[in-house]
């Protein structure tokens, strides 16, 4: 079976069984690369339970047909081309890859073995030019519909606290400023935005930015979509507590730890 092929599996799910039954004999190989969290944590996630329950109903079965590994970052964005690279050479069917910088690194690496990217927003960093299209090469995957609902996940946080007037901005690594559709949302509503950027996704540097966020005084706070991140949700939402600031979250799992709204 050729990757694409496989790629097509992944996302797909149209085939039926028997037309796979004389590919399934082949071992296939997925590998993951995290910024942050490891495989294990990723599985127990919402999109890992249904990636997962996918390949099993479509009859890939780990210790079966395929092997599945992860590599991480750790949080630091200096070791993307590192995990990219460790990707790369198990030279698998597939590579999935969470987080758009971390993408870019897997695509420096290698330009012929499918990459299944969970982007944020592919087109403000590049990843595609457009989301009508095909993204072309050897990518394809999900994003969050683009930045536009960061702006609208900005615009409910300031209905759910009208008396904002600053809303700080807990911003990914590798982000070089605010993206235009934040800035552009920000003085829709007339609020002053308050940038605090993460220089890796750990803990420590969760804790100094939080910190420093608070000395600036915001009414309320966003979280950035910043990949790793949900696996320092019980971290984020104590230190959004503790600092008296109602945030918007990304995914349901912050919800789920005590935080105000996802």
């Amino acid at each position: 079976m050729r990757r694409r092929d496989f790629t097509a599996a992944l996302l797909l799910g149209a085939a039926t069984r028997p037309a796979w039954a004389q590919a399934l004999a082949k071992q296939h190989r997925i590998v993951f690369v995290f910024v942050a969290r490891g495989l294990a944590n990723w599985r127990e996630g919402p999109l890992g339970r249904v990636f997962f329950a996918k390949l099993r109903h479509r009859g890939y079965a780990e210790g079966d047909n395929l092997i599945v590994e992860g590599f991480s970052a750790d949080g630091h964005p200096e070791r993307y081309a590192d995990a990219a690279q460790q990707a790369v050479n198990r030279n698998p069917d597939v590579i999935v890859a969470a987080d758009d910088f971390l993408v870019k690194a897997v695509r420096l690496a290698t330009d012929t073995i499918p990459i299944v990217a969970i982007m944020g927003d592919p087109l403000n960093t590049g990843l595609v030019t457009s989301l009508t299209r095909r993204p072309g090469d050897n990518l394809t995957g999900i994003s969050d519909a683009g930045g536009e609902i960061w702006g609208k996940r900005l615009q409910i946080l300031r209905e759910a606290i009208p008396s904002a007037s600053r809303i700080g901005l807990l911003l990914p690594p590798g982000l070089q400023e605010t993206p235009h559709y934040l800035r552009e949302a920000g003085t829709a509503l007339g609020v002053s935005l308050i940038e605090i950027y993460l220089s890796e996704v750990t803990g420590p540097e969760i804790k100094r930015s939080f910190a420093a966020l608070a000395e600036q005084q915001p009414d309320a706070v966003l979280i950035s979509p910043a990949q790793g991140l949900g696996g320092h949700n019980r971290l984020i939402v104590s230190l959004a507590e503790a600092h008296h600031l109602p945030a918007m979250y990304e995914a349901p799992i912050f919800a789920e730890a005590g935080g105000l709204m996802t």
